[in-house]
């Protein structure tokens, strides 16, 4: 343990720390090992010294909440929240293989192809968030989307993120991180879920030109930037990537494109069975942890083994009750999973490939291209942090 975090004990309930895999102004974050399942986890602990006041400790409760309600396949997933006299502790899944930050540095940049991917998988969590658990996430980019050992996909971090009223959409407050952030909360405006598109749309951006469309480190020059120019677009990117990318960074939010139509666009459609992709988006909710009201035979089998009394987890799980029983379980669920959604992406990969324009596609942009990026440095906004709204 570092210094700063010896109030931290080896244990906490069933899991050992291993080791700190990063830490922050407000959190550090450590892999640990659940003592009964084995499953390795990402252990979050917040030490509340650092909470300064009630607001402070409302926003920490806010973020549990709201990642607790969480279920999709692509959102990395809640196990259970634990506290001691001096911690608060956040036990989540371990995504092992880095960042997308890590993967478009390391590689200066993606293929179309693999961009493609990824965004894909983006936009099915923007559809659950949106449409289904209403919510606007607030900070997307690429340091805050984790990929597992198979390259798929999990969004985390849901610190800024807001729910919101569907009579009601718009929210206020002045958040995120200034090169991703949409130009209506630059501008102070009331702003939608539109905002996330705008995020999505330099995320894309950052994936296929290895670099940020607004970066720098004079972050008043940058938002201003944001506001008044329009990004320059490599020449390499095909004529279906430039479009998509120019109506995601449109600057009005009434005109930006929106999900539905995202997934009509022709950098999507022509390289897809659009049946296919509506299917698979319908199919993917399936892999979530807790099902209707149903559970796993063969992971309630494994906890049995274990030594869990099984009897009422069903209720748990369908209450969002938090407890030892349905952590092991989501724990459980979780690896079987991501096995799950491997098989599920490489239909979709085997899929996509017959069509003659994606098969082009991974032939031709899988090469360097003539584009010379530079490394994206991860930056969060201070403005509006611990605003409320």
């Amino acid at each position: 343990m570092t210094e700063d975090n010896n109030d931290v004990p080896q244990t906490v309930g069933q899991y050992l720390i291993i080791k700190i895999l990063g830490s922050g102004a407000f959190a550090t974050v450590y892999l640990a090992q659940h003592t009964i399942t084995l499953a390795m986890v990402a252990l979050k602990c917040i030490q509340k010294r650092k909470l300064k006041n009630q607001a402070e400790f409302e926003l920490l409760q806010r973020e549990i909440n709201l990642f607790r309600a969480m279920d999709h396949p692509f959102i990395s997933s809640f196990f259970e929240v634990l506290e001691d006299e001096k911690n608060f502790y956040i036990a989540m899944e371990m995504v092992e293989n880095g960042s997308l930050l890590d993967l478009i540095n390391n590689n200066k940049g993606l293929s179309e192809s693999q961009a493609r991917r990824v965004f894909i998988q983006l936009l099915t969590v923007m559809q659950y968030l949106h449409y289904e658990k209403h919510v606007v996430h607030r900070d997307l980019k690429a340091e805050n989307v984790l990929l597992d050992r198979f390259y798929n996909v999990r969004l985390v971090d849901f610190g800024l993120s807001k729910a919101f009223s569907k009579n009601d959409p718009f929210l206020q407050t002045t958040c995120g991180s200034p090169a991703y952030v949409a130009p209506e909360i630059i501008k102070e405006l009331p702003y939608t879920s539109d905002a996330d598109i705008w995020s999505l749309g330099i995320l894309l951006y950052a994936m296929v030109c290895g670099t940020l469309p607004f970066n720098g480190d004079n972050i008043s020059l940058m938002l201003q930037q944001i506001i008044s120019i329009n990004p320059p677009v490599p020449n390499h990117l095909s004529p279906e990537l430039k479009n998509l990318i120019s109506k995601l960074l449109i600057k009005d939010p009434n005109a930006r494109i929106k999900l539905p139509d995202i997934l009509k666009h022709s950098w999507i459609v022509d390289y897809e069975d659009p049946k296919g992709l509506l299917d698979d988006l319908e199919s993917i909710k399936n892999l979530s942890l807790v099902h209707s009201n149903e559970v796993d035979a063969g992971v309630m089998s494994e906890m049995r083994i274990l030594g869990y009394d099984t009897a009422g987890i069903a209720q748990d799980l369908s209450q969002n009750t938090i407890n030892q029983r349905t952590a092991a379980y989501k724990m459980l669920k979780r690896q079987k999973t991501i096995d799950e959604i491997k098989v599920w992406q490489e239909k979709r990969d085997q899929r996509v490939q017959t069509k003659p324009k994606a098969a082009h596609a991974i032939s031709v942009l899988n090469g360097n291209g003539k584009f010379r990026p530079t490394v994206i440095q991860p930056r969060r906004w201070k403005r509006g942090h611990h605003a409320k709204s």
